[in-house]
């Protein structure tokens, strides 16, 4: 999606839209929306348990379950355990994801009109080649004709969202370790939450041992600088899960005494 460093905001529908929510829920709900703007998947966004606590600055369950049905009233939420089976409350909540309909709406609209731009853009180019340089028509219209039918194919599936999430996560804490460093474009997420399904699917790696391993390796002196992409993780796996189990055990040691 096109980045832009601001977000309409139209105060009429605001002023309607949350005449149902407390005045805590309503500044919950405008922070909420700032994160789904700048979200990788612009319009979505799912925090882990302890995340969404730190966001609300809520601790007690009757307090989250209340601010979550205050937000179901103007967003889609929806609550998964850690077997990623649907829950109704907060008590069982492992993953939280919230949608803003206006946000994924805005998505879709500026993807339309970038897609619009592009085959126009596609389409002046390829009439300009084929009047100003002849002797190359044949072997444009053949990588036209390949391009085709490359995009042809069937969609690729999207990325599980336990994959998304820890794509992101990895994102936010590369940031955190180094805020000089450039944050992952939407491309780069996607990417890394496909080598995040991978390491589950393929390598038989259950999603909350990755999450845990990299969280180690991001707060690990050494690998934190070398683990920059899902990738490297995935490579590097063996040495980073045998290092935090050593890790774990002297911390447990130390502990004893």
């Amino acid at each position: 999606m096109e980045k832009f460093p601001f977000i309409q905001f139209f105060t009429a529908d605001w002023i309607q839209d949350t005449q149902v929510l407390t005045l805590d829920a309503k500044g919950a709900w405008i922070d909420i929306i700032c994160q789904l703007w700048i979200s990788p998947t612009p319009g979505t966004r799912t925090w882990n348990r302890r995340e969404f606590q730190t966001l609300l600055r809520l601790r007690y369950d009757e307090e989250l379950n209340q601010m979550i049905a205050d937000l179901s009233r103007v967003a889609e939420v929806t609550m998964l355990d850690a077997k990623n089976a649907k829950v109704d409350g907060w008590e069982e909540c492992t993953w939280i994801t919230i949608s803003s309909r206006r946000i994924l709406r805005d998505a879709r609209r500026l993807r339309s009109r970038k897609d619009s731009n592009k085959k126009y853009n596609d389409k002046r180019t390829r009439s300009k080649r084929q009047k100003n340089d002849p002797e190359t028509t044949d072997i444009y219209q053949k990588s036209e004709v390949r391009k085709k039918n490359k995009s042809s194919g069937s969609p690729k599936a999207a990325p599980p969202e336990r994959a998304l999430f820890l794509a992101n996560l990895l994102a936010r804490r590369i940031v955190e370790n180094n805020p000089m460093a450039t944050p992952a474009g939407e491309t780069q997420i996607q990417s890394w939450a496909y080598e995040a399904d991978r390491i589950n699917r393929i390598d038989g790696k259950p999603w909350d041992v990755i999450e845990g391993v990299l969280e180690w390796s991001q707060r690990d002196q050494f690998w934190r600088n070398n683990v920059l992409s899902m990738g490297k993780l995935r490579e590097k796996w063996n040495q980073l899960s045998m290092q935090q189990g050593v890790a774990q055990i002297s911390k447990r040691k130390s502990m004893l005494g």
